[in-house]
């Protein structure tokens, strides 16, 4: 576990805008992000990547073809989704 993963639960936050965006998925795809989403605010576990502080990096959450881009506040324990889109295939 790096040091900007958290260290037990979060609480998880979406965005209007990130929730308007999850609810144009379909709905298997809606509940696989969520549960990956939900698993990394418990264990800090997933397909991701970090950017910026230590204390507040910005978090790309991989799952199911879609990137997950979310806040990640170690001082507030709070997993803030800001939005999701497509990853681009290569």
């Amino acid at each position: 576990m790096s040091e900007e993963e958290p260290q037990g639960s979060l609480e998880i936050t979406w965005s209007d805008v990130g929730r308007a965006r999850l609810d144009q998925i379909h709905w298997e795809i809606q509940g696989q992000i969520c549960a990956a989403v939900e698993h990394f605010a418990r264990t800090g576990e997933g397909d991701v990547e970090y950017e910026g502080s230590e204390d507040r990096p910005l978090v790309n959450l991989r799952v199911h073809g879609f990137v997950v881009e979310a806040r990640l506040d170690l001082i507030e324990r709070t997993f803030f989704v800001l939005y999701l889109y497509e990853e681009r295939r290569r």
